[in-house]
């Protein structure tokens, strides 16, 4: 016979009190929870050869810090149709046309501000510091030339964003 049978334990008395606080000086986003990007039409010769863009949109997400000091801001592009479904791709550089009619051989793409495709799952630091007040990062959206062969046709891509910060 064991002497502390668990039963016997969970009778005894003991008891616990667990407060859980809010925490204080969070960030907030200060875009829009769901935002959309529209890009102009364009014509197909405004494309050079396969990795080629057009029609680049500027575009800005991040947060509004109540206090400085907060460490390590760094923002994280998914592509897919959700959280999950861009975890499983295989972080490709641009995001997959989901358009119906969609066009050929071209899909969009998110450029940093170096014009530098942004890959999907990759984090990439805003700043190191946080000042009080809006943090953000600038962002280009364009159309990108996947394929030799291309067609006209509608094009439409889903990234989620996630920020972290310490």
């Amino acid at each position: 016979s064991c002497p502390n049978p668990v039963g016997q334990l969970a009778r005894s008395g003991i008891s616990a009190t667990i407060t859980l606080l809010p925490m204080t000086n969070t960030c907030t986003l200060s875009s829009a929870a769901s935002m959309v990007v529209n890009l102009p039409t364009v014509a197909l010769s405004a494309f050079g050869a396969v990795g080629s863009t057009a029609g680049v949109t500027g575009f800005s997400i991040g947060v509004n810090c109540p206090t400085a000091g907060v460490a390590g801001l760094s923002v994280t592009l998914m592509y897919g149709t959700s959280f999950t479904a861009s975890v499983a791709m295989a972080a490709p550089s641009y995001l997959i046309n989901l358009a119906a009619s969609s066009a050929p051989g071209i899909n969009a793409v998110i450029l940093d501000s170096s014009g530098v495709a942004v890959s999907s799952g990759v984090s990439r630091s805003v700043t190191s510091s946080v000042s009080a007040g809006y943090n953000g990062i600038t962002f280009y959206a364009a159309y990108q030339r996947t394929a030799a062969a291309i067609g006209t046709g509608n094009v439409q891509g889903v990234a989620t964003y996630v920020f972290t910060y310490q």
